[in-house]
């Protein structure tokens, strides 16, 4: 497997990332081009590559804030196929070892209580359940 941080648009990794979050979001949403385009520009897209098809990625987002440089790891996603293999523990090294490399001062990210599995990386990697308050606001 080749994990690489992709940075420079690519029709078919495009199509692919497209086709791990459709699955995710069950087809009730779909990635718009801008939307990875903006990706590409401003956070880093991580790929894990079965030969030329990404079998798994996350992102990390850079979060700037007036104390320190921190980072939120997004769209950690294997394909079905793949699962079980050790993809997602991969992609997620990636990422640290790249915050670690911008000098981010620490990585968050979120899960659904429900996802045993991905919690259970989580804490395996050494994430800790923080006891906070998450709010979100719609504004479109």
């Amino acid at each position: 497997m080749k994990i690489k941080v992709i940075k420079k648009f690519d029709k078919k990794v495009f199509m692919d990332a497209a086709g791990l979050l459709e699955a995710w979001w069950k087809g009730k949403h779909q990635l718009q081009l801008a939307d990875f385009k903006n990706v590409l520009k401003y956070d880093y897209l991580i790929c894990a590559f079965d030969g030329k098809k990404v079998v798994a990625m996350a992102t990390l987002v850079p979060v700037r804030k007036l104390s320190n440089l921190r980072g939120s790891i997004e769209h950690v996603m294997v394909d079905k196929e793949y699962r079980g293999q050790g993809l997602g523990k991969m992609v997620m090294d990636y990422a640290l070892q790249l915050a670690k490399k911008l000098k981010m001062h620490s990585v968050f990210l979120t899960c659904d209580p429900e996802n045993v599995v991905a919690n259970g990386l989580y804490k395996k990697m050494g994430f800790k359940l923080e006891n906070i308050h998450f709010y979100n606001i719609k504004l479109k």
